[in-house]
């Protein structure tokens, strides 16, 4: 239920390699997560062997690494941290803190520029690196000595809780998890009286589908979710699956509250036999419905943000949309 209130908030604030034969091609639908920020690697990350490569100047950067290129011996070198990782073209040895390892795939070049393996270096630097195959998303963790807080804190259970208190429709469970500071609370408009409505006229119900903390600090903790939103009556609703980076923060109780989300990626879930025409429609609603659809295409294509928000939202949510 949450998720679903969230996504409609989000219409609001959101707008404020190589292959068989070597031949390589970059993979643009993967997302790269470091410490919770998404690092859009230019050019994009390529599969070799099945392991994901990208450039190594961005990544060492990312990491917090002070970058070498080594000409003579075609080696890279990132510091920082207490970690000397050395990588050299061709070469399935590494050598990390003066140690060597063995590398699944070396390092390439491609088009000038070299490209190391992302799992291998992300996890010489002592963080967890995952993989969600489902959503072709890598994140890399904190580097160690962060994550007390999160190993003092069970965030997954916390969020869970925030999920459950809207599906069971609690108003009052639900806005206390929101910190008093959260954009979302300072929207214009009754944003109970939006919930009273909304809990009256649908029964939605969450199903978190991912969940990992990707980075956290005594006071901050940035979550990524994917979940999954649905309306269990016969009434009419557009359900979604939303992959989003959720921002909570400790208020000065020193309580977690939510604070902000992104939305990294969004699927309308509709059934199939739910989208049937309805038989002798008014025919001035009807009128009126298609210059709303109309206004929002135009106002889409002049980029005209407000008129987008109005034909928008105005035609989903009873509570009232700030547009200025």
């Amino acid at each position: 239920m949450k998720h679903s209130i969230r996504v409609l908030l989000a219409a609001v604030l959101l707008f404020s390699a190589f292959t068989a034969g070597w031949a390589h091609a970059a993979e643009q639908d993967i997302k790269v997560f470091i410490e919770g920020e998404e690092v859009v690697f230019d050019p994009g990350p390529v599969i070799v062997n099945n392991r994901t490569l990208v450039p190594f100047r961005q990544l060492f950067e990312a990491l917090g690494l002070d970058v070498e290129w080594q000409q003579s011996t075609r080696t890279v070198v990132g510091k920082g941290g207490g970690v000397d990782i050395r990588l050299r073209l061709g070469d399935t040895t590494a050598v990390v803190n003066g140690v060597e390892t063995e590398l699944a795939v070396a390092p390439v070049s491609i088009d000038g520029r070299t490209y190391v393996p992302l799992r291998f270096v992300g996890e010489a630097t002592g963080r967890q690196v995952k993989w969600d195959g489902a959503n072709r998303i890598i994140t890399i963790g904190p580097a160690p000595g962060k994550t007390s807080a999160e190993e003092d804190f069970d965030f997954e259970a916390f969020y869970r809780e925030f999920i459950a208190a809207s599906d069971r429709e609690d108003i009052d469970g639900f806005l206390a998890f929101y910190h008093e500071d959260s954009p979302y609370l300072a929207q214009e408009g009754d944003f109970r009286g939006y919930l009273e409505e909304l809990f009256a006229k649908y029964d939605l119900v969450s199903e978190l589908e991912l969940f990992e903390v990707v980075d956290v600090s005594e006071t901050e903790a940035v979550l990524h979710t994917v979940e999954s939103g649905y309306n269990t009556n016969d009434k009419f609703y557009v359900g979604s699956r939303t992959e989003q980076l959720q921002r909570f923060v400790k208020d000065d109780a020193g309580q977690w509250k939510f604070f902000a989300f992104q939305i990294l990626a969004l699927q309308y879930l509709v059934p199939e036999e739910r989208l049937v025409p309805l038989e002798g429609l008014d025919d001035e609603l009807e009128s009126a419905l298609l210059d709303v659809l109309i206004a929002n295409v135009e106002a889409t294509i002049a980029e005209d943000l407000d008129g987008w928000t109005k034909s928008s939202m105005n035609c989903w949510s009873p509570w009232p949309v700030k547009t200025n």
